[in-house]
């Protein structure tokens, strides 16, 4: 195994810095990591440096990326709190970085597969909505709900405003719950993800996708309570003990080995 850095140019000119881990021979699939919401490449506690390891030990050639204004990529973002830029990287901030990632990546023959966690799941699920090339998808703890749900959209409301606010989000809860999903106007159900959710069930059936959640988190329970949970050709996996990060080493080594496990026949038509 070897690795290399390399940078991109977004649309915009912003350079965007990469890492490959290169296999040893011919790879089997090329896999590209969407960050962690606004966290660099190398993911919290390096737990993407160590799964990109573990993959390309498997024979994978993984790429990792900084996207715009976080990492060592270039761009500015607007001075925010933390929830906000998960918010801004779940409505789609990062997607058209990864696709200029993407394009520069060379087509060599072996399947191309995008992966990401939490907010860099949201990024590789839109990305992969907009790129054919694009073979197979998985997800780790994938949030259906935009970061603050409907707290956020209560956040500085008060008297008569607020009791309006939330009488309409009961309504859109409530009409949610009861057509399985479909989804509302936005000024219904603001809170949740609407480009994602439409993302999600394009891909379904169509290219291989699998969801993996940790058993000891809670945002996969999203899935089912908008009617998400019975999507018609998608893998779901639930990995008991882990939580909504696995940035402990034996947690990346599970998800590691089921995700090689899983794209060994998700792709083996493909190869």
């Amino acid at each position: 195994m070897t690795r290399r850095a390399f940078a991109v140019r977004a649309g915009d000119g912003a350079e965007i810095v990469c890492t490959a881990h290169d296999p040893i021979g011919r790879a089997r699939s090329t896999i590209a990591i969407a960050p962690n919401g606004p966290l660099p490449r190398a993911g919290p506690f390096r737990s993407m440096t160590r799964l990109a390891d573990l993959l390309c030990d498997g024979g994978h050639r993984v790429v990792r990326a900084d996207l715009r204004g976080f990492g060592e990529a270039e761009a500015d973002v607007p001075e925010a709190t933390i929830h906000e830029h998960y918010r801004s990287i779940e409505r789609g901030l990062h997607v058209d970085d990864l696709l200029s990632v993407l394009e520069t990546l060379e087509d060599d023959g072996a399947p191309l597969v995008l992966f990401g966690s939490c907010g860099g799941a949201v990024t590789a699920v839109r990305a992969a909505a907009r790129e054919p090339r694009v073979g197979a998808v998985v997800t780790y703890a994938l949030p259906v709900v935009l970061t603050g749900g409907r707290g956020a959209e209560l956040a500085g409301r008060s008297g008569p405003s607020r009791g309006l606010t939330m009488a309409r989000l009961g309504l859109g809860e409530g009409i949610l719950r009861g057509s399985r999903g479909h989804l509302l106007p936005g000024a219904l159900a603001p809170w949740l993800n609407a480009p994602l959710i439409r993302a999600l069930r394009g891909l379904a059936g169509e290219r291989p996708l699998l969801l993996l959640f940790g058993g000891e988190d809670d945002v996969q329970d999203q899935l089912a309570r908008y009617g998400l949970d019975h999507l018609k050709g998608v893998d779901r996996d639930e990995l008991a003990g882990i939580g909504h990060h696995f940035d402990d080493p034996e947690d990346v080594e599970r998800v590691a080995a089921t995700m090689d496990t899983w794209l060994r026949r998700a792709l083996a038509d493909q190869e």
